[in-house]
């Protein structure tokens, strides 16, 4: 059973000792406090008391509900081949504190895990089967497009996500989760000072938005306030720029064909020889923005006929968008246009075909044509309806 946070409890049950170790880790007198525990804590104010109290919460965090906390730490070292050596005689407040003076990293962990379980509790933990195949990825860059993402979407429909912080972290069982902090609106509270008076203070809390996803169940969890509106688009956005594709749609017959992977340079378009497909290039795309009102009424078309550069859209993509403030993964294709050209095995010199997320113009071409292009976008996860 959870308990509520008192830091005089967590001090009285922690060994003197090693209460002292924290102590002096904390900047404090080691000595002051075996001399006289209650005497200490009495004396400290201001940033010492705060930070006291921080640590102290931590600690309880970690020991709570007879050490669910301590023992989510076991699991996540013994998976890393970390050693935690705790002697058999420790108690749980006393294993909590030595996990935060001598692994850090990991207590840090074993809490924002914590987090995460208490979020799977509550009315905004939703989850989307069906995403995009393949590992995550882990780069700074798609790290950073994913926060900018978030925080433009959230800025431009709620004037809110000017700042963001991401940290990420792959648990044991293979589950990968985002924590992404963002800016709210500013506040104006009354609040005490170090020295204990009460004075006016502006200041700007943060919201969060959290996924926790599994690749080999394609399974996304997502904790988000703001309904069906918002989270359609986080979903999209992370699938954008984590897994550089789009999820398979929740209702595939209404709309088959899935084009957002489309405005990566490096989307793939596998072809057998036999095929004879020389070339595949994307010629045109047409894009709207995810986020509030207005940019759902407006829209971007980059087209090209040029031949001799099949990159040529991907060259205005980067040319033209200033992806610091619209990242690819804000984007979401509505239309494109792609271009096969074949040898001298293939069916004709050239094709052209149009899509949007409904329909193709596919059943125009020849019987040829079409079959091959059907399998085509079939293998390139483009069209989802088998």
């Amino acid at each position: 059973m959870k308990k509520q946070f008192n830091p005089l409890r967590v001090a009285r049950l922690s060994s003197p000792e090693v209460m002292a170790e924290l102590v002096a880790a904390s900047g404090g007198d080691r000595e002051a406090f075996l001399a006289d525990p209650k005497t200490w804590f009495d004396a400290l104010d201001g940033k010492a008391r705060r930070d006291m109290l921080t640590r102290l919460h931590s600690v309880h965090a970690l020991a709570d509900e007879d050490g669910h906390g301590l023992s989510v730490a076991v699991v996540e070292a013994g998976a890393t081949g970390a050693a935690l050596e705790f002697s058999e005689d420790a108690s749980v407040i006393d294993k909590a504190i030595l996990l935060l003076l001598r692994h850090p990293a990991l207590a840090g962990k074993a809490l924002h895990l914590l987090h995460a379980e208490q979020l799977q509790s509550s009315r905004y933990w939703y989850t989307r089967q069906g995403m995009p195949e393949g590992e995550p990825d882990r780069s700074e860059a798609a790290l950073a497009e994913l926060k900018l993402a978030v925080g433009g979407f959230y800025r431009s429909r709620e004037g809110r996500g000017d700042h963001q912080q991401v940290e990420h972290m792959t648990s044991s069982d293979g589950t990968h989760y985002y924590f992404l902090s963002l800016s709210d609106y500013p506040q104006s509270t009354e609040d005490f000072d170090d020295a204990g008076h009460l004075v006016p203070r502006a200041t700007r809390p943060g919201f969060e938005v959290v996924y926790a996803y599994h690749p080999d169940t394609r399974t996304l969890h997502t904790s988000a306030h703001g309904g069906a509106k918002c989270l359609g688009p986080l979903q999209d956005m992370f699938a954008s720029a984590i897994l550089r594709g789009q999820p398979y749609p929740e209702d595939a017959c209404r709309q088959p064909y899935q084009l957002n992977g489309l405005l990566r340079r490096d989307f793939p378009f596998p072809v057998q020889p036999e095929e004879g497909v020389r070339q595949v290039q994307v010629q045109t795309v047409k894009v709207k923005v995810l986020g509030g009102v207005a940019e759902s009424k407006r829209g971007m078309i980059f087209s090209t006929k040029e031949r001799d550069n099949h990159e040529d859209i991907y060259d205005m993509l980067d040319q033209y968008l200033n992806q610091r403030n619209l990242p690819l993964s804000r984007l979401h294709v509505t239309n494109a246009q792609l271009a096969f050209f074949f040898n001298e095995r293939g069916p004709g010199r050239s094709m052209t075909i149009d899509l949007s997320a409904r329909t193709c113009t596919l059943k125009n071409k020849s019987e040829e044509q079409r079959l091959l292009g059907e399998r085509l976008l079939r293998r390139w996860n483009i069209e989802a309806a088998a």
